[in-house]
């Protein structure tokens, strides 16, 4: 079975010696069969290496099961504040929707007046017309009349 120095085993996992010896440190009695000195350098055989492997595997789990954790509060944090714009803006267009509809309503009595004072006008025009009319029939006769007394009197 191979033996590896800290470096080595540092260089295989992708990481420093410091963190080697502090895996070496935290698991002293898991690792302690698998750790070699050799003239005051110290080696880890294949299992100590694949301990150390599935520790810093665990710890990055952990890490990123706590990133993951974290993103979700941000998220849920962000989807709250989304939210509450959303109802802040849905208030501010039912305001809008409201004042607009008063506007609209408005609008309505006022031509409703327009077209009540328009007829109420129309109404007054065509008894004028009709009093004219009456009035020129009346002349016409008038007329008649007097041509026919004009007429009498020259015969």
């Amino acid at each position: 079975m191979p033996l590896y120095r800290v470096i080595e085993a540092a260089n295989l996992l992708g990481v420093s010696k410091v963190t080697i010896y502090k895996k070496i440190s935290l698991f002293k009695k898991e690792l302690k069969p698998y750790i070699h000195k050799k003239r005051n350098i110290t080696f880890i055989d294949e299992e100590g290496v694949q301990i150390i492997r599935d520790s810093l595997v665990a710890n990055q789990v952990i890490a990123d099961t706590a990133l993951k954790d974290e993103q979700i509060v941000e998220l849920n944090r962000e989807v709250l504040e989304n939210e509450s714009h959303i109802k802040m803006l849905n208030e501010k267009m039912i305001d809008v929707q409201r004042d607009h509809m008063e506007d609209l309503q408005l609008l309505i009595s006022t031509l409703k007046a327009q077209v009540s004072l328009k007829r109420t006008q129309i109404d007054s025009k065509n008894q004028l017309i009709k009093n004219f009319k009456d009035l020129v029939a009346y002349n016409k006769e008038q007329i008649k009349r007097i041509e026919s007394k004009i007429s009498q009197i020259e015969s």
